[in-house]
């Protein structure tokens, strides 16, 4: 049940490989789920700025000088209810959209985050198994059946030869007496 430490240190080490690739591509999905929310507030702002502009003729705070003045001149619905009601409905269908498109991308970026956290819980692991050395947990049982031809004492002796053990040996012994020793 032992395995060479050559085999060992290349499954470590593929572990290793694999850790690092599943932290680059949840990296890599933070990233592009933050530009995506990032995305979403600037067309947040921009809605929000347009039904400003076009409900009050004001110019938003994101238009510059030049833009103002262009817009002093456009027209504005404020005064007509039922274009009044299709901004904002308008705004109300746009921000609903925009909403949940980033309780969406919140979730993913949660899910994206606890997997750069466990990508990179797996390599502190790895590389402080790397530096303790290859570390293999082998566990045997052994049965030894006994056939005691007549009642009385007997004396058992086990002896046993490990190689740079470190455990604590645990016994477990069960005795089962035959019908006529009851």
């Amino acid at each position: 049940h032992h395995r060479p430490a050559d085999d060992a240190t290349a499954a470590s080490g593929e572990r290793e490989a694999a850790a690092k690739a599943a932290l680059t591509a949840a990296t890599a999905r933070r990233t592009a789920i933050q530009a995506q929310i990032g995305r979403l507030q600037q067309q947040d702002e921009l809605v929000q700025g347009y039904v400003t502009a076009m409900l009050l003729g004001k110019p938003s705070r994101t238009q510059s000088k030049t833009t103002a003045a262009a817009e002093a001149e456009a027209p504005t619905v404020g005064t007509d209810l039922q274009a009044v009601q299709r901004l904002l409905d308008f705004h109300s269908s746009q921000g609903l959209t925009s909403d949940t498109a980033q309780a969406e991308l919140k979730v993913h970026l949660e899910e994206a985050e606890a997997a750069i956290k466990a990508a990179e819980a797996e390599l502190a692991h790895l590389r402080g198994s790397l530096r303790r050395g290859p570390q293999l947990t082998v566990s045997r049982d052994v049965t030894i059946e006994l056939r005691v031809p007549n009642p009385g004492p007997i004396a058992l002796s086990i002896t046993y030869l490990v190689k740079g053990a470190s455990w604590t040996p645990s016994y477990d012994m069960r005795v089962a007496a035959s019908e006529a020793n009851e």
